[in-house]
């Protein structure tokens, strides 16, 4: 055992700066190898996780009509997960630097991608075998009978050698078990197979790790105030197609939360051509809006009841639907046109002959449709109906004058708008 302790060391020659510390205890190389794939399974997971969390809580929690605030929660807690994972990420990594424990655990997991790893030597160096040397390697180690399957690392401890077949086994080779042959091979491995010493400065290491988590820490902040941005404006309707037609909607206010009622008349439900228990449950959900409760009157007239914000929500999506059932009509000819009244009780449209039946259906039927929904949620009393006015789109000469609830009978081509 004295020639044993005598034995130069090969490795004596690397620099310092190429040394990095190890722990030679067997159980905490066992816990650390074990540990470093379940650690980052478990936080995607719980990223991905507290997201879906936290979508399923909001869509079953908060009224769809709270449009303002749902996508103002929405934003602002995917803004707080985006910046909350990555900062216990970088907690856990400055816990860790500071025992000594994630350098050891990241070099390894890099040189693996590589080769091998032996962790040997009186100073503890780290040596990479090449991954093609592998087999030549394994073979040699069986000298000692060692299993070599899944061979991860030799570390050389003051009492013994220790051989880590993967993240959570070991075999221990006591050196007063070994001939002093043995060890010298052991210790001989790198220079026998031409290992290359692995050229890392610790220091240099954790600066530039360092740098990389604040870079990605400073993107991964801008995305999510972008996003948040974004998610808001959209939300909140404040978009700029949008706010260019004149289709706006209000930013959300506590008072947006009182209740208000909504009175359909008992004409107006009658002339639906619905009872008014089913008007009640068709209107229970009003542009994808499930409002509070609507119920039908002993009058027979039907009540809902919803949020003011509820309210401006529906009477927001009404008219930034008028784009799509308009649309046709626009295509048709750039000379179409309609002008619908404050009041919704009038509708001059200008055409002509060659106007197609889904652009004049919808423009003589859809439209006034949604605007007699408009007429009650905005306020107006009383029975509501629509003079329907069109045009001659070229001479200005009205051709047709009707009641949408009278409607005349129409053929194609229509040639009463010649």
């Amino acid at each position: 055992m004295k020639d044993m302790n005598n034995q130069a060391s090969p490795y004596s020659e690397v620099p310092a700066a190429y040394m990095l510390p190890i722990d030679t205890s067997i159980e905490s190389h066992k816990r650390l190898y074990s540990r470093s794939i379940r650690w980052n399974l478990f936080l995607v997971v719980g990223f991905f996780s507290a997201i879906f969390l936290v979508y399923g809580l909001l869509f079953s929690l908060v009224p769809t009509g709270n449009s303002e605030f749902f996508w103002a929660a929405t934003s602002y807690i995917l803004t707080a997960l985006m910046l909350l994972i990555p900062y216990l990420l970088v907690r856990r990594a400055l816990t860790l630097f500071k025992n000594n424990k994630l350098g050891r655990s990241l070099s390894c997991l890099i040189l693996f991608a590589d080769g091998f790893v032996i962790k040997t030597g009186d100073n503890n160096s780290l040596i990479n075998i090449p991954a093609e040397r592998k087999d030549e390697f394994i073979f040699s180690v069986q000298r000692l009978k060692i299993p070599y399957q899944l061979l991860y690392s030799v570390v050389e401890s003051k009492d013994s050698f220790d051989i880590f077949l993967n993240r959570t086994e070991a075999v221990v080779i006591r050196k007063q078990d070994c001939s002093i042959q043995e060890i010298q091979f052991l210790a001989a491995i790198t220079d026998r197979f031409g290992l290359k010493k692995i050229e890392y400065d610790t220091n240099r290491a954790y600066k530039w790790l360092g740098t990389v988590i604040g870079i990605v820490l400073g993107l991964l902040a801008c995305f999510a105030m972008m996003l948040s941005s974004g998610m808001i404006r959209y939300g909140s309707g404040q978009g700029s197609s949008h706010s260019a037609s004149g289709i706006s909607k209000s930013v959300s206010h506590p008072s947006d939360q009182r209740l208000v009622k909504i009175v359909y008349d008992k004409d107006y439900v009658k002339r639906s051509g619905l009872s008014p228990q089913q008007f009640a449950k068709t209107t229970r959900t009003l542009m994808k809006v499930r409002v509070k409760k609507a119920y039908a009157a002993k009058d027979g007239s039907v009540v809902q009841v919803m949020t003011e914000s509820q309210r401006k929500k529906i009477i927001y999506e009404f008219k930034d639907f008028f784009h799509t059932l308009d649309a046709p009509l626009h295509r048709d000819s750039k000379e179409y046109r309609y002008v619908i009244s404050g009041d919704y009780g009038h509708l001059d449209v200008w055409m002509d002959e060659k106007v197609s039946m889904d652009a004049y259906g919808l423009t003589v039927s859809s439209i006034p449709s949604c605007c007699g929904y408009l007429y009650y949620l905005e306020g107006h009393k009383g029975p509501w109906d629509m003079r329907i006015r069109i045009y001659n789109c070229h001479s200005g000469k009205l051709k047709l004058s009707f009641s949408y609830w009278k409607q005349p009978h129409v053929v194609w081509p229509l040639k009463v708008l010649k």
